[in-house]
Order: C-alpha cells, then structure tokens, then sequence
C-alpha cells in the first residue's frame, strides 16, 4: 500500500516537473513561436488535469490564450483567459487573478473597447498593489497610461506614464524609463507643446544609447525628426530623419526605411525640394510594395498628392489621391472581411444548438430589415397622399369660388398652394434619390472641390425661404479648402440639412453654417437656434422604421427622408452625419469630409 502512494506521489512530482518545465519553454517562446506554445500548454492541461493541480491548470490555459492573443484570435484568446480566472478565482490565487485581469485588458485594447480595458486594468492594479507587485505594476501603469490615450485623455495618460517612470527609476529599469520618456513626449506632442516633447524623445535617446541597441535608437531619431518636422526646423528635421534612415538600413528594417524615406520626402516638399522630395518618396512606395504596409501605402499617396499639387502637377495629384482614396476603401472592406472571419471561426467551435439559433437570429433580422422597408412604403404612401389631397382641395376651391373672392384672398390660397406644391416636390425628389441608391443607380463619383464655394451657392439658393421666415444665414468658412467627395451628394446633403434648418426654426431666428480644419479634414456644421429636438427622439433620426417626422415653425410638413438621405449618402463618402440638440434651444449636424488644399 505504501508502495503505491510513494509510485503516484513520484508520477504525480514527474508530472508537475513536466507542467513547470513546459511553461517556461512557453515564457520565452510565446512571442515567436505561438504555435509551439499552444501545443505545449495543451500537453500541460492534460497534465494538470490528470493530476488535479488547479493553479497549474489555470495558468497553463492562460499562457494558451496568450498564445492565441498572439496569433490575433481573440475571441478564442478572451475564452481561455476568463476560464484561467475563474479557476484562480476559486482558488484565491491573487497573482494568477491579476495576471489573468490584464491579458483580458488587452482583449479590450485591441478591440477598441479602453473602458472595459481600463477597468480590467484597476482591478489588475488593485491586487498588485495588495502583493506590493512592483514589476507587475510598473507593467500594468504603462498600460493605463496607453489605454488613457488611446481614447483621447492624455491629462490622465501622462498621470500614468508618470507614475511608470517613478515607479521605474525606483527600480532602476533602464527599458522601461527609456520608454515611459517616449510615451510622454508623445503625449506632449499631442498637446502640441512639442519643446516638451523633444526634452522627453532626448532623454528616451540618451538611455538607448546606453543600452545600445539600435532599433530604438533609430525609432527615437525618427520621434526627433517628427517634432522638428513639426516646429518646421527642417535642416534638424533631416538630420534626425537621415540618421534613422542609416541605422534602420543597417538593422534592415523596411518598414522603419520606409517611414524614414516618407518623412525625408515631406520635408523636402516643406522645403520646396521636389524633385529631391519625389526620389524619396518613390523610393519609398518600392520599399513599401516588399512588406505591403497597407496603412504607409497611403501615407504615401497622400505625400504624394501634396508634392504634385505644390508642383501644380495636378494631373499626377488627382491620380495618387485617388489611389489614396481607392486604397481606404479596400481597407475598410478587408477591415469588414477580416472581422467576418473571426466570427465565422468562431462559429466553427460553437455547438450545433447555437449554430441554429444563429440562423434563426439571422432569419429574425432579415424579416426586420423587410418589415422596416414595408413600414417606409407605407409611410412614404400616406404623406404623398395627404400633401397631394391638399393641393386639389385647393384647386378645386380656386376653381369654384375664384369669382367670390378679392385679390389678397386669392394671392393667400396660391402662397399656400405654392407652399404645399414645393413640400411635395421636395419629398418626391428625396424619394427618387432613395429609390436611385436602393437600386444602384447612382454612381460614386469622388474628385477634387472647394467646398466653401458649394456652400455659398446653395445658401443663396435657400434664401428665398429663409426670407419669407425673417431667418439670418450667417456663414464662417474655411477658403479655398478643398475636399474629396462627390460633389452632387454633398449637394443633396448641404441643402437637406439647410432646409431643415429653415423649417424648424422660428420666424426671426438665426442660422450659421461653418467649416473648420482639423488633422487634414474639413469639418462642417449646420447650426440652427430652433426648435430643437427630444433627448429620446434622436435615436430615431436616422431610422426607416420609426415613422420619425415633425411639424415646421410655419407648419410645414416632412416625412424624415431626408435625414435618412444625408445618412447614405454621407456613408458613401466614408463619412457619418452627427447630431448635438437641446429641446427648445437648437439643433447642430455636423459630418467631416477629406480635406486637399490647392
């Protein structure tokens, strides 16, 4: 009996020896080898399963959703990470629940999702600072800090990379103060203070240096030479660009040579260097073409548009900037594809139950989708039908009583007929259009346009109705700022918005229409100090299906089609139409277009 104890407590030992020593393999290879890892943390499940060894358990399914977060399957990488912490939940094993709460942050990160990423991040923080986890910290600080700005906040995202750089001086780790310094001066950057920056990107320099690897000695160059870029030194510019351009050739990394040849080739065009300026940039697209960096391909074009503008070559601009535009496009539909993928994976590890309540959900969105086409005809019927029924009555009172009436009654029943006539008509035009999209039949026709111009012509064509109302349209716009788009439906968009303007603010009001520049985009605004509109009915703004539709200050009607027009059309252009309103008080639409300045 006591031979078998001492047989199953040695296996049991061979076993755990196994589990530990498989595990370590996957600490040092996780990064480049995921493969091997997730072969190995499988042998370890099984191991630590036959022998009941929960923490071990636990850890190895982490270190296999590790691997998966690795190979970008997320989905699979945020399963195995919540099954490791509910074992070390169980079992209250605090260091395996911190380290389980920050790999789901980073599910979140990459997911775009940085409130639950930083909520994750806390409770990490909190169990790390109850085991005085000072690495673990340091780690999970730097994290808060990216989650921070990511979202935009830099005040906290510079409070927490702060926090790593005491946290990393204290503990003498030259890395992580080398890049806490990197991650404030971006921050500083980003605050346009960039003197601040550059004593940060300096001091970042001067550690890697120390530590003499040359990879982030050549990223910080290129961080220095965006900031001279920046403050348009452009002689430092260069020289900080050319030295990252040397090392990155030297540790051959294209796609640092390539970032380096896009940042030489716009300071030459800063410079009015062009044909210098155009060798770079070219050179650069040849290097880009070898890694096929989707997102530094369009850098390129971009640069490229710029260049040939400036050189008044607009033929050569016209073709690049469409090829920028053609290659967003793409990138989003493999954006969407991708994400296909991921779902059609995940699927594929789903039971068959599940798989039919899929189907089944799908089957419910379709008749949805159906319903609400129905429910739109079937509004779209009933206010053609009203506004037309008032339009004969009207007729047939002139008709009939034209011989009883004076002249002012008569001019008040055709302002009124007139009134009805152009409301109907509106509708009808907005109901061609949408009929066009729904069937194709509109073509998306993207070039080159001073939008300032566009916006002139159509607010002397509303002023007319503005008039009849006492309305002031006050304009504050952008010169000569050039976007890409196609210019008949940001027509159609521009009058929609300012038409209904017009009809929902109040005799003597006033509205303003507004472009501003802002990270190479046009911003424009419609404002109106109207009638504004419900907190619970905006949602329904934009929706076929919900029978949205308001009574103007001078009664006049409309269905709502025209918002659901400027929606689209504002899709077709990679663009989103945005509301802000208070109720009594006005109402804002605003969406942003690609800007191209001549």
């Amino acid at each position: 009996m006591n031979e078998n104890k001492e047989i199953q407590y040695q296996t049991k030992s061979n076993l755990k020896e196994k589990i530990n020593s498989l595990l370590k393999s996957c600490y040092i290879s996780y990064n480049s080898n995921p493969e091997l890892v997730i072969e190995n943390t499988e042998k370890a499940i099984k191991f630590a399963n036959q022998i009941s060894e929960q923490d071990l358990l636990a850890e190895s399914i982490r270190m296999n959703g590790v691997a998966y977060y690795i190979k970008a399957e997320y989905d699979l990488a945020l399963q195995q990470y919540n099954k490791a912490l509910n074992i070390f939940q169980k079992n209250y094993h605090l260091k395996g629940i911190a380290d389980s709460l920050f790999n789901i942050s980073y599910i979140f990160k990459v997911k775009g999702e940085h409130d639950k990423a930083l909520e994750y991040l806390f409770r990490s923080v909190k169990i790390r600072e109850q085991l005085e986890d000072e690495k673990g910290l340091l780690v999970a600080y730097n994290a808060i800090g990216l989650n921070f700005w990511l979202s935009g906040n830099n005040k906290r995202a510079l409070e927490f990379y702060e926090k790593t750089m005491q946290l990393a001086e204290k503990q003498n780790d030259s890395i992580m103060i080398s890049k806490a310094c990197n991650n404030i001066g971006i921050i500083y950057r980003r605050n346009n203070k960039l003197s601040q920056a550059l004593d940060y990107y300096f001091k970042a320099l001067k550690i890697k240096k120390q530590i003499g690897e040359k990879m982030p000695i050549a990223n910080s160059y290129q961080n220095i030479g965006v900031i001279y870029i920046e403050k348009e030194d452009y002689n430092k510019a260069y020289e900080y660009t050319k030295k990252a351009l040397d090392l990155m050739r030297e540790v051959g990394s294209n796609n640092g040579i390539a970032r380096a040849k896009l940042n030489l080739g716009l300071i030459c065009i800063s410079n009015q260097d062009f044909a210098i300026a155009e060798k770079y940039l070219l050179k650069a697209q040849k290097t880009i073409a070898k890694i096929e960096a989707k997102q530094l391909e369009m850098i390129c074009y971009d640069y490229l548009t710029v260049l040939y503008e400036e050189e008044k070559d607009f033929k050569k601009a016209l073709e690049y900037c469409r090829k920028y535009y053609e290659l967003e496009k793409k990138l989003f539909n493999e954006s969407k594809e991708k994400r296909i993928l991921e779902i059609t994976k995940k699927y594929e590890y789903e039971k068959e139950e599940k798989e039919k309540q899929i189907y089944r959900l799908k089957n419910i969105e379709l008749k949805k989708v159906n319903d609400a086409k129905d429910k739109f005809f079937s509004i779209v019927a009933h206010d053609l039908k009203n506004p037309f029924l008032t339009i004969i009555s009207f007729i047939r009172i002139m008709k009939n009583s034209l011989d009883k009436y004076d002249k002012n009654r008569i001019l008040d029943l055709v302002q009124e007929l007139e009134k009805s006539t152009n409301n109907t008509f509106a509708l009808l035009e907005n109901l061609l259009e949408w009929s066009r999209l729904q069937l194709g039949a509109i073509t998306f026709n993207p070039k080159l346009f001073a939008i300032d111009n566009i916006i002139i012509d159509l607010v002397k064509n509303v002023q007319p109705l503005a008039n009849q109302k006492k309305i002031e349209i006050t304009t504050e716009l952008q010169e000569k700022a050039y976007v890409f788009a196609d210019i008949n439906m940001i027509k159609m968009v521009i009058r929609n918005l300012l038409s209904n303007a017009i009809k929902f603010t109040y005799s003597g009001g006033s509205i303003k229409i507004s472009t501003t520049e802002e990270n190479g985009k046009i911003n424009v605004s419609i404002q109106d100090n109207g009638i504004g509109i419900k907190h619970q009915d905006l949602s329904r703004l934009f929706k076929i299906d919900s029978n949205f539709s308001r009574i103007g200050t001078a009664e006049e009607k409309g269905t709502g089609l025209g918002l659901i027009l400027v929606k689209e059309f504002l899709a077709k252009n990679n663009s989103k139409i945005r509301v802000e309103s208070e109720f009594g008080k006005g109402t804002k639409f605003f969406f942003t277009l690609p800007q191209r300045r001549y």
